[in-house]
């Protein structure tokens, strides 16, 4: 009795381990493509805190906008093959209600400035589709900053 019971322990633990191992987390996963396309593409980037990749193209005036800020943009953003999903101009809008990573990246520029970011998916549109942007995908931005207001 006692072996069978230290066999179904030994079992219960490889079953758990081979399944913890099995998947790596889409952050994990996430990193890795960043990564790779920074290297492919020879970019000097800067990892924020939060997980986003960043360069300042422009760093701009001291005029920083804040999540409440409305802000005025012209911006582009592809997906880490290239796709192109969404582009503006003169586009206004309230920081507050754009994605995460544009949250944490635009501030880190001010009025005139001009970034470049690669966004992790959960900061992103997480594990949801979203028009033409599939669930769990990373994007990157090129964006201006117009005017904060």
């Amino acid at each position: 009795m006692t072996k069978k019971i230290f066999l179904s322990f030994i079992l219960f633990v490889f079953v758990g381990l081979s399944f913890s191992c099995q998947k790596e987390s889409q952050d994990e996963i996430d990193r890795k493509d960043i990564e790779k396309y920074i290297a492919d593409h020879n970019l000097d980037m800067v990892r924020h805190e939060s997980g986003i990749y960043y360069k300042i193209i422009k760093k701009g005036s001291s005029s920083h906008p804040n999540v409440s800020s409305r802000i005025n943009v012209d911006y582009k953003g592809t997906l880490l093959d290239g796709t192109k999903f969404d582009s503006g101009e003169n586009i206004s809008l309230y920081l507050g209600s754009t994605i995460l990573g544009w949250q944490i990246g635009i501030p880190l520029i001010g009025e005139g400035g001009e970034i470049l970011l690669i966004i992790p998916s959960r900061l992103g549109y997480g594990n949801t589709a979203q028009g033409s942007v599939p669930k769990n995908s990373v994007m990157v931005f090129e964006v201006k900053l117009n005017f904060v207001s």
